[in-house]
This record gives C-alpha cells, structure tokens and sequence, in this order.
C-alpha cells in the first residue's frame, strides 16, 4: 500500500557522556488510512541500541512493517512480545540529510 517516509528530520533529543537519544517521525496516508510513528533511538554504554517506536494508526486493514538500516551486516534480533524474531533492514530516507551521529567520550 505505502511506505513510512520520515516527516521530520532527526534531533539529538538528549545527550551527555554516557546516554545519546534521537528522535524522528515518518508517516503514511491515503485517501480512508493514515500511519503515523514517533521513533527514539538511545544509545548507550550497552553494546545494543534501543528503539522505542509509538504507532498512531486510523484505518481498517492496516498492516505496519517497519525495518531501519543499522550499518551492520546480517539479521537483526528483534524482540516482540512473546519471542525473538530475525529481521532484514533496508536502508532509510532521511529528509535533506543523513542522521546525526553521537560518539562516544
């Protein structure tokens, strides 16, 4: 039907020595459907980047599938309610530029 293209471009909502998150939205719409998606990305002194991602959804027969490129080869792990599951990335569009970076002190 469509794809989720951000709509906002990414912001270094929070940063110190330790913590770094980022924060964006993409969005969807038809004619009788819209998606909406608040995305925070939080890095930190964990080998694992966390993705909190929060749907707003209006329309019947919708099915979101959301995958972000990660600069690394390979499935990735993601954890659902009940299981694990492995899945493949494609690279995003990110509006006018490419994505902030955080490094590390």
């Amino acid at each position: 039907m469509g794809e989720l293209r951000p709509s906002t471009s990414p912001i270094i909502a929070k940063k110190s020595a330790q913590h770094c998150e980022i924060t964006f939205s993409a969005a969807w719409q038809n004619e009788s459907a819209n998606v909406k998606a608040d995305i925070r990305l939080i890095f930190d002194h964990s080998p694992l980047l966390r993705w909190q991602v929060d749907l707003d959804s209006r329309g019947t027969d919708l099915r979101v599938e959301m995958t972000f490129a990660t600069g690394l080869p390979g499935d990735i792990a993601a954890g659902m309610p009940f299981d694990v599951v492995s899945r493949r990335g494609r690279r995003p569009r990110w509006p006018g530029s490419s994505p902030p970076t955080c490094k590390r002190s």
